[in-house]
C-alpha cells in the first residue's frame, strides 16, 4: 500500500492546484503527504500563503517516496528553472507516480517523462514555447482534464479537480470505489452550479 504523497512548490506557486490533491490524498486514502521546495526553504503561493516544506528536493532525501506531483509556478517557465529531473526519473524509476499540473509539466518534460506518455499542459503550443521539440510532443493531447498514461499524470492548471482523481486514481488503483465516490462528489459541484 502506498503511504506517501508529496506535492513539490516552488515561490509563486498555483495554491489552488495542489490542495484538493494532497488532503484528498490524506484524509480518504491516509497517505502522508510530503511538501517539498527545491533546497528545502519556505516558498510563497500565488496567494501570499507561506509554504514551510518537510525537505529539499533531493533524490537522497526523498528515497522513500511512492509519487511526486510538480505544482504550477511561473518559475518553471522562467529564465532558470529548477532542475528536478534527477528526483522525477528516481521516483518514475522505482515505480512510483510522477505528476505535473499546469507550469509544473514543464519539469516533467525536461525530464523526458513525456517520451512515450500521452500527457497535456496549458496548451501544445504554450509547452512548446517553453521547451521546444521537447521528447513525447506527439504524444500531447490537447484536452481540458488531466490525462494519465501509465505512471506518468499531467494536466492544464485549469483542471485541479481531474488532476486529483487521475494522480490518486493512479497511485492507488485499487480503490476504485472511493475514487468513484470523489469524482461523484466533483461532478455534483459543477452540475448543481450551471
Amino acid at each position: 500500500m502506498h503511504e506517501h504523497n508529496v506535492r513539490r512548490a516552488r515561490d509563486g506557486f498555483a495554491d489552488w492546484e495542489y490542495g484538493l490533491l494532497a488532503a484528498s490524498a490524506v484524509e480518504w486514502f491516509g497517505a502522508r503527504a510530503v511538501s517539498l521546495t527545491p533546497e528545502g526553504k519556505p516558498v510563497t503561493g500565488i496567494s501570499g500563503f507561506q509554504l514551510t516544506p518537510d525537505r529539499s528536493a533531493g533524490v537522497d532525501e526523498n528515497a522513500d517516496l511512492d509519487a511526486v506531483a510538480v505544482i504550477g509556478s511561473d518559475q518553471w517557465a522562467g529564465e532558470a528553472p529548477p532542475d528536478v529531473a534527477e528526483l522525477l526519473n528516481a521516483v518514475a524509476a522505482r515505480g512510483g507516480v510522477v505528476g505535473g499540473i499546469c507550469a509544473g509539466t514543464l519539469a516533467l518534460a525536461r525530464a523526458g517523462m513525456f517520451e512515450k506518455a500521452k500527457h497535456t499542459s496549458n496548451g501544445r503550443d504554450w509547452i512548446n514555447g517553453h521547451e521546444a521539440g521537447y521528447a513525447g510532443d506527439l504524444n500531447y493531447q490537447d484536452v481540458p482534464h488531466a490525462v494519465a498514461d501509465g505512471k506518468i499524470v499531467s494536466a492544464p492548471g485549469s483542471a485541479p479537480g481531474t488532476f486529483t482523481l487521475a494522480f490518486l486514481k493512479t497511485l492507488y488503483p485499487e480503490r476504485s470505489s472511493d475514487l468513484a465516490q470523489m469524482r461523484t462528489l466533483f461532478a455534483r459541484e459543477y452540475a448543481e452550479a450551471s
